[in-house]
């Protein structure tokens, strides 16, 4: 299974135009097919199975092979019931953007009920623009003048990535934070298509969760917010949920936040982020829910 792995990852630096775009218009399509299912940006799986849970790896290559490997996914998805989730940010801030995206996308066409990928604020193109995004440049200088219509299909793709995913009656999993706004699922579930006349779709890509506050506040990185306790406990009773698992902020691979009710996965690391730690989460869907402190001290660092 290693050598199996270690092909995927080879084939990552020297796939051609063709197959980069084939993979855009095929995952395109099969986003497309869920978010018909689902009505909406939100996914919803029923409380079974297991689920291996990713946080950002903005172009961090060697992270993503590592957990991959450890957790010997590909191996095991055969014989299990075993979903694979990554919670957003896929490129920008790392050497191998493109390759992370090759891997990602290649793994989603080939097991779409087993691999599901997140929006996130990396993700946000076209509809919120952002800095440093450094897609482009390596899309120029890997492509040439082919780069502009992979870009135009990658930003497709962004457009169609699901940004919510609710495990019924136990967690919600997104990028950023809580929508302090939103009166009811579906706000939540519609949240790009109501984007710019809410911040629905902002806050879910961009807030952070704070410990000294109640209500919001102004984020100090210009978009989205921050959030207390009290905006967490609101999300999660409209949601029928209990913890919510998110990404966004680096750290030590796991953090925890509002008595436990947020879980913060970091799954990268390197510069520019200054954490030395990171962590993937394997998860028993069928369990009752567990608390972020239980999740935090059951979560994988490496």
């Amino acid at each position: 299974m290693e050598r199996k792995l270690t092909k995927l990852f080879r084939k990552s630096f020297s796939a051609k135009k063709e197959r980069i775009t084939f993979l855009l218009d095929d995952v395109k399509n099969q986003l497309c097919e869920e978010r018909n299912q689902a009505g909406g940006g939100t996914l919803v799986l029923r409380p079974k199975g297991k689920a291996i849970i990713v946080g950002d790896l903005h172009g961090d290559l060697n992270s993503l092979y590592t957990l991959l490997l450890a957790t010997r996914f590909i191996e095991r998805v055969v014989q299990e019931d075993l979903t694979l989730i990554f919670l957003g940010d896929y490129g920008d801030r790392g050497q191998y953007s493109l390759e992370v995206y090759y891997v990602i996308l290649h793994l989603k066409q080939r097991l779409p009920k087993n691999v599901l990928i997140l929006r996130g604020n990396h993700e946000g193109l076209p509809l919120i623009p952002f800095s440093p995004h450094d897609m482009p440049t390596q899309l120029q200088q890997k492509y040439n003048e082919h780069w502009k219509d992979i870009y135009s299909k990658m930003l497709v793709l962004f457009s169609n990535l699901p940004h919510s995913l609710i495990v019924e009656d136990r967690y919600l999993l997104l990028h950023g934070g809580a929508p302090s706004e939103v009166n009811s699922l579906k706000d939540i579930s519609l949240a790009d298509q109501l984007f710019p006349l809410t911040t629905y779709f902002e806050d879910i890509l961009w807030s952070d969760p704070r410990e000294d506050i109640k209500g919001i506040q102004v984020s100090p990185r210009g978009l989205g917010k921050l959030f207390g306790e009290d905006i967490t406990s609101r999300v999660l009773s409209l949601t029928n949920t209990k913890t919510l698992i998110r990404s966004h902020e680096s750290c030590d691979g796991v953090n925890v936040n509002h008595s436990g009710k947020v879980l913060t996965l970091f799954s990268r690391n390197g510069n520019p982020y200054p954490n030395t730690k990171r962590a993937y989460l394997e998860l028993d869907l069928s369990l009752e829910t567990k608390d972020a402190f239980t999740l935090a001290k059951e979560a994988t660092i490496f």
